[in-house]
């Protein structure tokens, strides 16, 4: 009988999830007819990167090399953040790519009924009926922090999985020996999104201690032992995407350790409890306080809000209620945030987890309502809701114009849905039926209700029409010529199909193109510099053709036909690819020059650093920085396009040329310096110097075959590693559970 009840709960959780998720989708399914954009980040993140990396992959070469992400980019640090690790991504590879914006409504689904379950299989060792830990399980996968994060795509991945984690402690704890699923916790989540397990991994610290540690002390070492094996041993396992990713990350720009204020301001502190106690908002267009903010700042739990966890904060004095206080806490401290991404950025991109302790809290008051003073809970969370919409729409703030409020309708929506939900948990509680069915229906109907509204909200912004016709364009644009690419720089043309271009939408850029854009002045988390700012530049990257749709009247080198309507390919004059330069400049000369003469200079030389400077000098001169600022730019790129190299090809492995050079000769190559990078002439080793983030090599006078390779570094090594982690860990599970 125990085994019936148990299956059926979980049959429950599935069937729950499931159909919440698909009422929360349904009608923007309908409207849109089954193609799914949303608007910003998704449309020029989330769908170019996953058809990218769809159309990458099935060359067969995961450590390679990806054209057409920016200037070019290693496959794995491009991806692994996004959703190379990703078990839903890798569904989406048995369908056409092209039928990946008509998968993403059901795979959403599919995440949403995963961090359900996983969620479940936690929650159910909590509570003495498993019907609660099926409310709590729809309170986690569809809480305000996946609401506000439908924009980000691969965040409700690591929701997903995060549950995993938790279980494989507890059953740590519970026995040292029951390693195996802990392990592949790790393994899986450690795979899916390194950002995320950093975060998870300083949870599971922090829980471990709150949870375990006063027990008994000379067993906890027993366990932490345990625990420390099986995660050297997951992450072991995960360490083909794992360590190339590490590495990258320590050589990027965003590694630096930036030192928070402790607290909030007044005004975040309102944003903090409005994520806690009101329904997610759509990050891009939120009603007050902040018109935009980016910090994935949503907690709430569906219908309930944070009026359950109050009652029990105030009832217990465990390890459950320091969490919540710790979480509290932390919450209040852009310093404290920090931390969980090891002092890099603040977000709260960690506030899954803190939903995870408050759905328990709520679910272990359900279960036992008379314990609790319920009542307070609800009055107090009551309160918040109420006085906060007064604050904002009332009192004349002496910031940001007089007002906190950017849309009066929304915010009394989202007021009225909390409000409505805390009155509709009283009433359950006050008719006694906390304990009952009722509260799973209810909780599901706001779910699906605060789902489809944010979602409603992200889908107003956005010109679904105008997308599907530039992906559609994107996926007809081809590499007409492989020495050259697309002055374009939008993520949805240059990634949806094979056109390179020259600027990028992302947080993931090689070292090499932001080496680049700091020498530009430029600097940004996630964008590459407009190349068109700086005369020359386009052409020095090899821009040679432009999208077009108006008929420029014969002007055209081709015409696409892209669902019955034309789209015309422009040409203009742009340097190779590779070419060999004739003159240099020096690092520290270029930046002290103004930033729009800094294109032409580097057109007409290559830059190299001062360490570097006899290398190049050995074949170029230096160049006058005013004489070349007087020059002729057509005359420039005519120059640099007679020295090119020929027979160009590239594919995921690199790419081959030839040389007929009649001397010695430095080849500049407009890709970007990567340390996977090797270079051969004729077979024979070359040295690479970095040039302003791109490549220069030197090759002799004659007939030569140029041959670059590249492979991610740290791939090798974390191939062979987790080649042989995994086949330790099948047998030492086959063995486990043979016993």
């Amino acid at each position: 009988m125990r085994k019936r009840i148990k299956h059926a709960e979980l049959l429950l959780v599935i069937a729950a999830s499931f159909l919440t998720g698909l009422f929360s989708f349904l009608i923007y399914i309908i409207q849109r007819q089954g193609y799914f954009t949303l608007c910003v980040d998704f449309d020029l993140q989330q769908i170019p990167f996953s058809m990218a990396l769809h159309n990458v992959l099935g060359e067969g070469n995961l450590g390679g090399w990806i054209w057409n992400y920016d200037l070019g980019s290693s496959i794995i640090t491009a991806f692994s953040f996004y959703e190379l690790g990703s078990p839903f991504f890798w569904i989406t590879m048995l369908f056409p790519v092209w039928m990946f914006p008509y998968l993403v409504p059901w795979i959403y689904i599919l995440k949403y009924m995963t961090a359900a379950v996983t969620a479940f299989f936690f929650l159910r060792r909590f509570v003495r009926s498993e019907k609660y830990a099926v409310v709590g399980a729809i309170l986690y996968a569809f809480s305000g922090f996946q609401t506000v994060n439908l924009l980000f795509y691969h965040f409700h991945d690591a929701v997903a999985f995060f549950p995993l984690l938790l279980t494989g402690v507890e059953r740590i704890a519970a026995d040292p020996k029951d390693k195996c699923p802990f392990i592949f916790a790790v393994f899986l989540n450690c795979l899916v999104n390194y950002f995320f397990f950093i975060q998870n991994v300083i949870f599971l610290v922090l829980y471990y201690f709150m949870r375990f540690w006063k027990k008994d002390r000379a067993s906890g070492f027993a366990v932490i032992r345990s625990a420390l094996i099986c995660g050297v041993w997951g992450v072991a396992m995960a360490a083909v995407l794992f360590l190339p990713s590490i590495l990258y990350v320590l050589n990027s720009s965003r590694a630096g350790i930036t030192l928070h204020s402790p607290i909030v301001d007044p005004k975040y502190f309102l944003y903090v409890v409005r994520g806690a106690f009101f329904p997610g908002e759509a990050m891009s267009s939120q009603s007050s306080l902040y018109q935009m903010e980016w910090k994935s700042v949503g907690c709430y739990l569906p219908m309930i809000g944070m009026s359950l966890c109050i009652p029990y904060a105030l009832k217990r004095r465990d390890w459950l209620r320091g969490m919540l206080i710790l979480f509290l806490v932390i919450s209040l401290s852009p310093l404290l945030c920090a931390a969980f991404v090891l002092l890099t950025e603040w977000y709260y991109r960690w506030w899954y987890m803190l939903v995870m302790m408050a759905a328990l809290a709520s679910i272990r008051v359900m279960e036992d309502p008379k314990e609790y003073n319920v009542n307070k809970g609800l009055v107090i969370s009551l309160a918040v809701v109420i006085v906060l919409y007064l604050l904002l729409k009332l009192v004349p703030w002496p910031f940001d114009g007089g007002t906190l409020v950017f849309d009066d309708r929304k915010l009394l929506i989202y007021t009225g849905i909390a409000f409505g939900g805390i009155m509709l948990t009283e009433l359950l509680y006050r008719t006694e039926k906390l304990s009952s069915r009722w509260v799973l229906l209810a909780v599901c109907v706001f779910s699906a209700v605060t789902t489809g509204l944010t979602l409603h909200y992200y889908g107003s912004l956005d010109d679904d029409q105008a997308t599907r016709r530039k992906i559609a364009v994107g996926m007809h644009l081809e590499e007409k010529n492989e020495q050259y690419r697309y002055t374009e720089g939008d993520n949805i043309y240059t990634l949806t199909g094979r056109a390179a271009g020259i600027k990028i939408f992302s947080s993931t850029v090689t070292a090499g193109s932001k080496e680049l854009d700091s020498l530009l002045g430029y600097y940004s988390t996630n964008l590459s510099a407009d190349k068109h700012f700086y005369p020359g530049l386009p052409q020095l990257l090899g821009g040679k053709y432009t999208v077009a749709f108006e008929d420029p009247e014969g002007e055209a080198v081709d015409v696409l036909d892209v669902d019955g309507e034309p789209v015309y390919i422009l040409e203009q004059e742009a340097c190779p690819i590779g070419f060999a330069v004739t003159r240099y400049v020096l690092t520290d000369t270029l930046v002290r020059q103004k930033k729009e003469d800094r294109g032409k200079i580097m057109l007409a030389a290559a830059v190299v650093d001062r360490k570097d400077e006899a290398f190049a000098a050995v074949l170029c001169a230096e160049a006058d920085v005013s004489a070349v600022l007087a020059e002729d730019q057509e005359t420039l790129i005519a120059e640099n396009q007679a020295r090119a190299v020929t027979d160009f090809y590239r594919d995921s492995r690199g790419f081959v040329c030839r040389s007929a050079f009649d001397a010695p000769a430095a080849v500049f190559f407009s890709v970007p310096y990567d340390r996977g990078w090797t270079a051969a002439v004729d077979g024979a080793p070359t040295e690479i110097v970095d040039s302003a983030g791109m490549m220069l090599i030197q090759v002799p006078a004659g007939a030569h075959e140029i041959r670059f390779t590249f492979v991610t570094p740290g791939y090798t090594a974390g191939k062979w590693i987790s080649i042989a982690a995994c086949l330790l860990y099948l047998g030492y599970c086959a063995l486990r559970f043979s016993g």
